[in-house]
């Protein structure tokens, strides 16, 4: 470079931190509602930032607006009123008559559904997983190498001639996972990834999900097993039935404050009997009774941070 040149990068104005700060934002929304068919409400003023690379839990009791929001970061509904926009450019109905946006915007995205059966369409698994790189004019020799890795990752070779219908929940969650990531979507969205699922599954997908995010990917995930939730996510957003944002924090604050947790319905209470007398015991919403899924911190719900029954 010339000394010209030189000069002149010298002279380039620098960015500012909010400037940077703004480039790395994937989603923005500003005072988001919704209401299905205009009349049930399911958001209420939604103000939320999504930067780069983040690792969210969105957490809530069951009706408080969790899926709502998800399938708006697919741009699949939008807002009543408010706003939400995707690395600055607002998500509407116009945008995505955008041939250009909506192509760059479905690539960039993946949504793995709660409800796998609506994701799977063809005759084959593996048609369904290479259906939309194929539609997206992926060179079928990518296609193919992405496939292989999946299918190691996934374990689900053994599934690839079988029919969707044929397959049990967590085969059918893994395949749509493999649909999804086939893609190498930058940002990844799931709805409850291990719902249902036994615990060497739900193992795998979470392994995953946590790679994914190692490789710098943004990962956005909506589940009620907080012990997932500290394990997958550095910040947590707590849904209230108000169909509002109610608190914002680090995982492992909010995941330990169980006081909070039990006022907002996301940790229940079992009876349980000791000899002649009973007592109720506060338990976490999880699928898994493990020590893998029990995360540094945590507070022991069966035990006092001294080691003291409750």
């Amino acid at each position: 470079m010339d000394a010209a040149s030189d000069q002149g990068a010298e002279n380039l104005p620098l960015k500012s931190p909010m400037a940077i700060f703004m480039e790395n934002v994937v989603y923005d929304l500003k005072n988001v509602y919704y209401a299905y068919l205009g009349k049930f409400p399911a958001l209420a003023g939604i103000d939320l930032a999504v930067v780069r690379g983040e690792k969210i839990a969105i957490i809530g009791a069951n009706g408080t607006g969790k899926s709502t929001l998800l399938a708006m970061f697919d741009g699949l509904i939008f807002p009543d009123t408010g706003a939400i926009s995707f690395f600055g450019r607002v998500m509407d109905e116009r945008a995505f008559d955008d041939a250009t946006f909506s192509r760059h915007f479905r690539t960039k995205v993946g949504f793995v559904f709660q409800n796998p059966d609506v994701q799977l369409f063809c005759p084959t698994v593996k048609e369904d997983i290479v259906f939309a790189p194929l539609q997206f004019g992926v060179e079928k020799h990518k296609i193919l190498w992405r496939l292989d890795k999946l299918v190691e990752i996934l374990k689900i070779g053994h599934l690839l001639v079988r029919a969707p219908h044929e397959l049990s929940v967590g085969e059918k969650r893994k395949v749509t996972i493999a649909s999804v990531m086939i893609n190498e979507p930058e940002i990844l969205i799931l709805d409850e990834p291990t719902a249902g699922l036994d615990p060497e599954t739900s193992r795998s997908i979470i392994d995953m999900v946590l790679n994914l995010a190692a490789e710098g990917k943004t990962v956005i995930t909506s589940t009620h097993d907080l012990h997932v939730a500290a394990e997958i996510s550095d910040t947590v957003h707590v849904f209230g039935k108000d169909k509002r944002i109610i608190k914002t924090g680090g995982a492992g604050k909010i995941l330990t404050d169980e006081k909070f947790l039990i006022e907002n319905n996301l940790m229940h209470t079992h009876r349980h009997r000791h000899g002649d007398k009973i007592h109720t015991h506060a338990h976490l919403h999880e699928d898994h009774h493990n020590e893998k899924y029990h995360w540094p911190g945590a507070v022991n719900l069966r035990e006092g941070t001294d080691g003291a029954k409750r």
